[in-house]
């Protein structure tokens, strides 16, 4: 056996290694407060979780070593792959990627094959413990409306609410690993197991609308109409929609929940000569100022608006550091209560500091919205529309674009 042989065969050996441990939710005699079960579950949830972060640590220094053996032959593109390898892991997407290598593709897989195996398992766990905490939450509701209070009881409640559909949605994202939903068909994305949690709709326009409604792909059948835009069997992944910036859009349906925090993406071709006309998402009372708006006001800045309910003033922009140009760009949002995060393929644009919230109003559109000039649609194309009851990470963004790239 040579030394790059046993390369491999040590890895795949620390990765079977890596087992995660049972998780569960522990519970004593002693009745806990709400907010002392929330801490237990997080402690509970991290331990859990920390087996993805050991894999990373050992594919890294498995890189480290391909990279050294790399430097040391002279094989500089190698090399530079390698190196484009463990940016991409530690959240700096180059500009231009280069052409990977069998041993680089190779160590890839390893980690890949471990890492969904992994995210299975340890979804598996999360769905134990998620239901051992939503089981102590329930005594701690029934509690609390005995002793007559209301008021925290119905906290607990809604925290109830939160779990349940955690766990529906992890059960969901369980079913689609099981049934190889992660292997796409031509033309569909491939989305991580883990960028799952918390999906509120998924609008990938791969089939042509019946009736002029639009099917989510996502785990919550959330339908979208069509008012005016054109659908495309050409798109980013499989099909799309083109606006013509004019009097067209898409409808959401049903309503959509409050969200303190949210994330919002979408594959956009931006066509629109003189800027303006860049309009992406919003969400929006109509009358009395209370809006979400998302989107780009010129090929360089892009609007965000979150000013909904009392001490919320998001109203800004942010200057990205190139023009975007005519092809398709992946832009990203993240809506926390105290900051806003934009992305573009995957990388940080920039932050804005400022109360926000999408709490009460809704009123959605797709391709539509209010840029501070007039209301307006955007003059462009729009692919793999998605919206999150949370605020992604920056790792995760990464991982999204990639899947969707």
């Amino acid at each position: 056996m040579n030394s790059r042989q046993l390369f491999f065969v040590v890895f795949t050996f620390f990765c079977i290694q890596l087992t995660p441990q049972t998780g569960g939710f522990a519970s004593d005699t002693t009745e806990a407060t709400p907010d002392a079960l929330k801490f237990k579950y997080e402690v509970q949830r991290v331990e859990i979780e920390k087996s993805l972060i050991e894999l990373k640590k050992l594919y890294l220094s498995q890189l480290d070593k391909l990279l050294a053996s790399m430097q040391n032959a002279g094989e500089l593109d190698k090399a530079i792959a390698v190196k484009a390898e463990q940016s991409i892991l530690s959240g700096s997407f180059p500009k231009s990627k280069p052409s990977d290598f069998e041993s680089l593709k190779r160590l890839r897989r390893i980690y890949n094959k471990e890492k969904e195996k992994r995210s299975l398992e340890i979804q598996q766990k999360l769905i134990t413990l998620l239901t051992s905490y939503e089981q102590s939450l329930n005594t701690s509701k029934v509690s609390l409306t005995k002793k007559g209070r209301l008021p925290e009881a119905k906290e607990v409640a809604s925290r109830q609410d939160v779990i349940t559909t955690e766990i529906a949605s992890l059960k969901l994202s369980i079913e689609k690993l099981k049934s190889g939903f992660t292997e796409p068909e031509t033309g569909q994305v491939k989305l991580p197991a883990t960028i799952l949690k918390g999906l509120l709709l998924h609008y990938d326009f791969d089939k042509e609308p019946q009736g002029g409604i639009i099917q989510d792909a996502g785990p919550n059948a959330r339908q979208a109409k069509v008012e005016g835009a054109t659908w495309s069997a050409s798109g980013k992944n499989g099909g799309s929609f083109a606006f013509d910036g004019q009097k067209n859009r898409l409808q959401i349906i049903q309503t959509l929940p409050d969200m303190k925090d949210m994330t919002v993406a979408a594959w956009i071709r931006y066509r629109a000569p003189n800027g303006h006309q860049g309009m992406i998402f919003c969400d929006y009372d109509g009358k009395n100022g209370n809006d979400v708006m998302f989107g780009l006001t010129d090929r360089s800045t892009v609007y965000l608006r979150a000013d909904k309910g009392r001490g919320r003033n998001l109203r800004d922009s942010i200057e990205l550091r190139n023009e975007l140009t005519d092809s398709w760009h992946h832009l990203l949002w993240t809506l926390s209560p105290s900051r806003s995060t934009v992305y573009i393929d995957g990388e940080r644009a920039g932050s804005v500091t400022k109360a926000g919230s999408n709490i009460g109003f809704h009123n959605a559109y797709i391709g539509y919205g209010n840029d501070e000039k007039s209301w307006t649609a955007i003059n462009g194309d729009i692919d793999d529309f998605m919206i999150w009851e949370r605020d992604l990470s920056a790792s995760e963004v990464r991982d999204l674009y990639l899947s969707t790239q």
